[in-house]
This record gives C-alpha cells, structure tokens and sequence, in this order.
C-alpha cells in the first residue's frame, strides 16, 4: 500500500478500518517500509559487532605472529652470534632468517588457501546463509598476513644480528 504524508496517521487508520471491519482492535500495523529499516538497522548493527570482533582476530592474529618471530629468532640466536663472529654481514644474516620465514609462510598459505576455499560455505551453511568465497579477499589477505610477518621477522632478525655476539654466546 502506498501513502503519502504521516506514517503514523496512515497505520492509525488502517487499525481503525481493520478493527470496524473485523469487530477486533487491530493487531500492531507496520508499514514494510518500516520492517525493512527495522532489519536494517539490526543488520548494521551486526555487521558493526563483526567488525570490532575480526579487528580483534586481527590484532591477535598479529600478536601471535610477532610472538611465532620471535621464537623463531631466539631459538637462533646463537647461530647467529656465530655467524656474525666468523664475518658474516648483518643484511646477509637478515635475509637467510627471511627465506626460512618466508618458506614457512608459503607452505601456510599453501594449505590455507584450498582449506577456506572448502570450509567457508560449509560454515556458511550451518548458519544458514550462503557464501560465495571470493579468490581476491582471500589472496589480499593471505599477501597482509605474509608483510607482516616479513616485517616482525626482518626486525627481530636485524635486533638479533646487530647484537653482540658474546653476549648471545654467553647466555646459551
């Protein structure tokens, strides 16, 4: 039905021609207009939950990679003292950590990419909905995830590299 002017007068009057047509009060009258907000908002305010709750993933997920680097380094760390004492230069150092960090993120993105290829609308269809899973997000990403962790891994590799080596030797 369309009505023009107060939505509020108009559902007023149709309660009042429902209720002498039937003999009942009218049920709550809405317009589907009116539904159709009322569910947008709702949505909006989902997809406003979602957001906070993926940055959150996110940060963990970053946190987790700096922690993942950071183990990985010190568990080196006198590989590397020994290394910089028999002359090797701090960027060559800093570039065997990245390959070995950068194989390690392929592999992963390796297995990652067919997994949430299959598992995305298997999810989805529990929850009823249906995902269509889009190669670019996922490669955009998985491209994210691999910069950061080149970046946790060349600073905490270049930190341990620009130490100095007795004192890495010593506390082994």
């Amino acid at each position: 039905m369309k009505y023009h002017g107060d939505r509020k007068k108009v559902e007023d009057a149709i309660k009042r021609l429902i209720s002498t047509a039937t003999g009942h009060e009218a049920p709550e009258v809405s317009s589907l207009t009116q539904e159709h907000q009322d569910w947008y908002e709702e949505y909006e305010r989902f997809l406003s939950v979602l957001t906070v709750f993926t940055a959150v993933a996110l940060l963990i997920a970053i946190l987790g990679l700096m922690a993942m680097n950071s183990y990985f380094v010190s568990q080196r760390r006198r590989e590397i003292a020994v290394r910089r004492v028999f002359g090797a230069e701090i960027s060559g150092i800093t570039m065997r950590l990245l390959l070995a960090v950068v194989v390690q993120s392929i592999v992963a993105m390796v297995i990652a990419i067919p997994l949430s290829w299959w598992l995305a609308p298997m999810v989805g269809s529990i929850s009823g909905l249906t995902i269509k899973m889009e190669f670019l997000p996922l490669l955009l990403s998985l491209i994210i995830v691999l910069a950061v962790n080149l970046l946790t891994a060349a600073f905490q590799g270049w930190q341990a590299a620009t130490e100095n080596p007795v004192n890495s030797i010593k506390n082994e």
